[in-house]
């Protein structure tokens, strides 16, 4: 919408052009009534000014007392003639003011009859001066942020001040928001639950193939162990790979288990004390084949006075043994693997144990990282690529360090190497002497 101008001058009209540049007031020049006042102020004037001459005629003959008096009554006149003409300019400015005013009013009106929006104006009472079509529309606005009208549409209502105190109601209508917000929520509702249904047939078919390749594994370890009688070296080298495949899909099998238990909100801990130098050492021990093989050293840094860790001791094991398998997967022969503990001190803020793995392998980049957390996702994604593997290593480690309230942390560089980082809550910190006192070692299920 323009701006009106209410203060600006308008050309002059031809009629008065022979003023040259002289100007007379808003809407004057234009208007019938200001020519008639501008026409009897001159008409005024012309008397007035003849008076004065007789006047001053009959003084330079000696008629001092007619001339005084014509004087008198020409000043007379020329005043009245004069006061009479502002006013009628003044009242004629007025009222065409007031109609530049009206007009201006009569635009913003228009503009707000034509809002979508409901626009309504009160004063500082309450009591209603303007609304629009819009707002007529709605029986009972409401004093709500967000309300659904009688007619089933959706208005988002807001209220603001003026300067004067009057109340501003501004009624937006949302409702193809809100059904589009509607149809977002039902979508995601169904993604849900197809993931639900999914971890759920997951759970199911990790179970049944659980059965069946614990029957092969442990069958191929009596005949390779050769219970019932020896066999040629031939079927020993298939028992072994019959057996090392089997435990192979044994652990991803119970990867995918762990990981939609994860999902579905079903995990459990089954918490004790536990010593986690002890526990480092242990998962060295059962990646130490692997590192030989790689030609990659693991080197624990653990301080002799960490203190004891209240948690699952079984998931704390597959949290490591997962993370050192990456970090020696992921080294180029040759290189480290550096695992440290430290304690933090007991402060709830600051405090709490921390477990780093550290390799000098290949890295990744930082915008990598989040993919690497996602289940079932590598960065690597070709059918030939280098490092073989299911990408659940990394998000069920994370997942079952934030079931004990932790979190993990990863920061890597490509071509430097990746350090993943396990910041446990004070929490589940257990100092020496308190861990021998009676019932520090019960067991409890958290979810």
């Amino acid at each position: 919408m323009a701006n009106i101008d209410a203060s600006a001058e308008p050309v002059a009209t031809p009629a008065l052009s022979l003023w040259g540049r002289f100007k007379l007031p808003c809407g004057f020049a234009r208007s019938r009534e200001g020519i008639i006042s501008f026409v009897f102020c001159s008409l005024a004037a012309l008397p007035a000014a003849v008076l004065c001459y007789v006047s001053y005629q009959s003084a330079m003959a000696g008629i001092l007392e007619e001339s005084r008096y014509a004087i008198i009554t020409a000043t007379a006149v020329l005043l009245a003639s004069c006061l009479i003409a502002f006013q009628l300019m003044l009242l004629n400015y007025r009222r065409k003011r007031v109609e530049i005013e009206q007009r201006a009013y009569e635009h913003l009106a228009d503009a707000v009859e034509s809002l979508r929006e409901g626009v309504s104006l009160y004063d500082p009472r309450g009591r209603l001066i303007l609304s629009n079509a819009a707002q007529r529309r709605q029986r009972d606005p409401g004093h709500a942020e967000i309300a659904q009208g009688p007619d089933g549409r959706w208005l988002q209502i807001r209220e603001s001040r003026t300067a004067s105190g009057n109340l501003v109601r501004v009624e937006t209508d949302i409702t193809d928001l809100m059904q589009h917000e509607a149809a977002l929520r039902r979508a995601k509702d169904e993604a849900e639950g197809a993931n639900r249904a999914k971890s759920e047939f997951l759970a199911m078919m990790s179970h049944e193939l659980r059965t069946p390749l614990n029957a092969i594994i442990g069958f191929s370890e009596v005949m390779h162990d050769g219970l019932f009688g020896p066999l040629q070296p031939r079927y020993q080298e298939y028992l072994k790979d019959i057996k090392d495949s089997g435990q192979h899909l044994l652990q991803i099998i119970s990867d995918i288990l762990d990981m939609s238990k994860l999902d579905a909100g079903k995990a459990t801990l089954s918490e004790s004390l536990c010593d986690i130098a002890l526990v480092i050492k242990r998962c060295q021990r059962l990646m130490a084949h692997r590192a030989e093989s790689g030609r990659v050293l693991i080197e624990p840094q653990l301080p002799p006075d960490l203190p004891g860790l209240w948690a699952d001791e079984l998931k704390l094991r597959q949290i490591i043994l997962n993370l050192l398998s990456n970090a020696v997967k992921f080294t180029r022969a040759g290189g480290r693997v550096a695992i440290t503990a430290r304690d933090l001190g007991a402060n709830d803020a600051s405090g709490g144990l921390v477990i780093e793995i550290a390799d000098n392998g290949i890295g990744m980049a930082a915008e990598s990282i989040p993919l690497a957390l996602a289940p079932f996702r590598q960065i690597d994604n070709r059918l030939d690529r280098k490092y073989q593997g299911t990408g659940l290593g990394l998000p069920l480690s994370k997942g079952l360090v934030e079931l004990h309230g932790g979190v993990l942390e990863i920061k890597s560089h490509v071509h430097l190497g990746t350090t993943v980082t396990i910041r446990l809550p004070t929490a589940r910190r257990r100092l020496r002497a308190a861990a021998d006192q009676p019932g520090e070692r019960q067991a409890a299920a958290v979810r």
